[in-house]
């Protein structure tokens, strides 16, 4: 249904986010555990709307962003450091927050308070009957939508367990 596009990131772009990643994931040996965030799925004719909710205290590393796009902070604070257009800045966002995602953009994200992310993704495929979709019916089109929303990556720091999370790498204190 789609093709695989080649990565537009720089060999610097890459080797930070690496670094990023393995130093999220080398948490767990500091008293961290891996968690996942509650994902919320919705489709209306043309968009693909994903949410997800995030505890106080986690720290998060995103994956990289193909597509430019809308998203809101509806709850909660978040420290977010990102990595856009080979520039790396942080910023406080608290909610009600709405910003723009450019292609190639990835977070690090502290969550300071209980914080719900949006993201709303243009995709002419859907027609809002996804809706009705459970269990490898949605799981089958959620890995169609990641492949042209998500850049592919992998990071030859963090183990194989690990890479094989749907969402985020994401730490929180046990």
């Amino acid at each position: 249904m789609s093709e695989l596009i080649k990565s537009n990131l720089s060999e610097e772009a890459i080797a930070f986010k690496n670094s990023m990643e393995a130093y999220v994931v080398g948490l767990t040996e500091e008293g961290f555990e891996l968690v996942d965030s509650p994902l919320k799925h919705e489709f209306t004719n043309g968009l693909y709307i994903r949410e997800v909710f995030m505890q106080k205290g986690l720290r998060i590393v995103t994956k990289v962003h193909r597509t430019n796009h809308p998203f809101m902070v509806s709850k909660g604070k978040v420290l977010v450091g990102a990595y856009e257009n080979g520039e790396y800045s942080e910023t406080l966002i608290e909610a009600p927050y709405k910003g723009i995602t450019q292609p190639g953009t990835f977070r690090i994200l502290y969550i300071i308070e209980d914080c719900t992310w949006t993201t709303y993704h243009p995709l002419p495929m859907i027609t809002g009957k996804e809706n009705e979709l459970k269990g490898d019916e949605l799981d089958k089109l959620l890995e169609e939508i990641e492949i042209r929303l998500i850049e592919p990556h992998d990071n030859p720091l963090l183990p194989e367990e690990i890479k094989k999370q749907k969402f985020l790498t994401q730490n929180r204190l046990s």
